[in-house]
């Protein structure tokens, strides 16, 4: 649909799509895990990279200005970063707010950072949030 109309704003699809690729990358398995064959995993990423030349003109229609447009604009931008295959930029991306006061990143991307087993990020979120370099 956004292929074949580029002209509108698709800020809602994004949005749904976005909350779909976070939810698959979560490794959700309710009920139980789906094998997926290999084609389809195949057609699936190709689609979903191939969303990164959409996303300019998206972007450009978008209103940041709203908190319903800044949520576009962070599914956009997810969605950019799953296309690349960086799954743990995107899943900040996503993030309403990666930091809680006491300067922990939010339950999700502690949950996503612990699977990934990335924890180098939120030592310097928490050094910049202290105002380090």
């Amino acid at each position: 649909m956004i292929r074949r109309f580029p002209q509108l704003y698709h800020g809602e699809l994004y949005v749904l799509l976005a909350l779909i690729e976070c939810s698959r990358t979560e490794g959700n398995t309710c009920p139980a895990p789906l094998e997926v064959p290999a084609a389809v995993n195949r057609k699936y990423k190709q689609a979903l990279a191939d969303l990164a030349q959409t996303l300019p003109t998206q972007l450009a229609l978008a209103d940041d200005s709203t908190p319903d447009g800044l949520g576009h604009v962070q599914a956009m931008l997810a969605l950019l970063a799953f296309g690349h295959g960086q799954a743990y930029a995107a899943h900040l991306c996503w993030g309403a707010q990666t930091m809680n006061a006491d300067l922990s990143l939010t339950a999700p991307l502690r949950d996503y950072e612990a699977r990934s087993g990335r924890t180098a990020l939120s030592d310097q979120l928490k050094a910049r949030r202290r105002g380090g370099p």
